[in-house]
């Protein structure tokens, strides 16, 4: 079923194949609901076994896991605070659903990362996007955690990440003790 326009919401149900990781789209008489004679290209037979175009059909109702999240790190070159740099960071995808609808933001630097589609449990590189961090950022072990936020809908949920933060890698041109005062004490 390509297009559901034609299609009353009310007396049929539809499941986007992109969504629920079909193969293509389907609509599903609501109820006892069928389309009366001489139909305009659906048609809707009983559930006896003549009239059944599948013979069996095993469903299980089921939920993506809360707690699993979208990877995302840094993986273009060390940049150096203070200069506007590119980033490209890559996403890897654990869910066995296709994710759409990507979106990545880092609002303290205003970096926006988007992605239509990322295949079930692969993963994609996106950027460059340029990006400058204040010289005083601080760094950890050569690494700047950046706050993001990450929004995206995989098997039909919507789902919002804000942790962790982003590491993303700094090369430091120059670095003294004042650099660590704020450790030492």
């Amino acid at each position: 079923m390509a297009d559901f326009q034609s299609l009353s919401s009310s007396e049929w149900f539809f499941l986007e194949g992109d969504k629920f990781g079909l193969p293509e789209n389907y609509a599903i008489a609501k109820g006892n609901r069928y389309v009366g004679t001489r139909p305009l290209g659906y048609t809707h037979g009983g559930m006896s076994p003549e009239e059944t175009v599948t013979a069996l059909s095993v469903w299980q109702l089921g939920q993506i896991a809360k707690d699993v999240e979208v990877h995302v790190f840094h993986s273009s070159s060390p940049i150096v605070r203070g200069r506007l740099q590119p980033v490209s960071i890559t996403v890897r995808n654990p869910f066995s659903f296709d994710i759409r609808n990507l979106n990545i933001v880092l609002p303290i630097v205003g970096a926006h990362f988007e992605a239509e589609r990322v295949a079930a449990e692969t993963e994609v590189v996106l950027g460059p996007v340029e990006v400058r961090l204040s010289p005083k950022f601080p760094v950890a072990s050569g690494v700047c955690a950046v706050d993001m936020v990450t929004s995206y809908e995989v098997a039909g949920c919507i789902k919002q990440q804000t942790k962790p933060p982003l590491g993303i890698k700094i090369r430091e041109l120059f670095r003294s003790m004042l650099d660590d005062i704020e450790t030492i004490s």
